[in-house]
């Protein structure tokens, strides 16, 4: 009678393939909160742009237009993406973020940097308002109101977004004139 066993050689084949699959499913152990808020607020920059451009609120006939645009307000360490719906202020509608399908406001946690990767500050070089047009080029406000000159807002100069958290500092920048949005550096 033939006794049939595994070879040493399909023995360690097994143990390399096991080990591998163990180091790509093992969860991220190595937390960057900063950069992971960075990169989020990125996406989210983004998103609003997308929806800048896609929904275009253009309307040479109306002056209190550019109101409508979408935007991204930063408040302390939260933040939304939000429109008016009317050129008015308290009148917004929120952004849905695309995997959760909730608000993209500051009264959900979602947007909250400071609890979910415990960010203590971010800043921005440009003010605390970023809009983008029907280009998705980008305008930036310290505050904004329907008698705001928005051409005065358009970006100038690049501007550099700061996140402060844990010890570490995450940026990314916001090119002036195309409204490209770079990647996420951490130092």
């Amino acid at each position: 009678m033939k006794k049939s066993a595994f070879t040493l050689l399909e023995l360690v084949f097994v143990i390399v393939i096991i080990s591998i699959m163990t180091v790509v499913m093992m969860p991220k152990t190595n937390d960057e909160p900063a950069r992971d808020a960075a990169n989020q607020l990125k996406r989210h920059l983004q998103y609003a742009q997308h929806l800048a451009m896609v929904n275009d609120v253009f309307d040479d006939t109306d002056a209190s237009w550019v109101s409508n645009k979408w935007s991204v307000h930063i408040e302390g360490t939260k933040y939304s993406v939000r429109r008016s719906t009317d050129g008015t202020t308290g009148n917004y509608i929120y952004a849905l973020d695309p995997a959760s399908k909730k608000q993209l406001s500051t009264s959900t946690n979602i947007t909250d940097l400071g609890d979910n990767f415990t960010i203590s500050a971010i800043s921005s070089s440009c003010g605390n308002i970023i809009m983008f047009d029907n280009l998705g080029r980008p305008y930036a406000f310290s505050t904004f109101s329907t008698d705001t000159d928005v051409k005065a807002g358009r970006l100038t100069t690049d501007c550099l977004i700061s996140l402060t958290g844990d010890g570490t500092n995450s940026l990314f920048t916001i090119k002036k004139e195309t409204g490209y949005i770079g990647d996420v550096n951490a130092s």
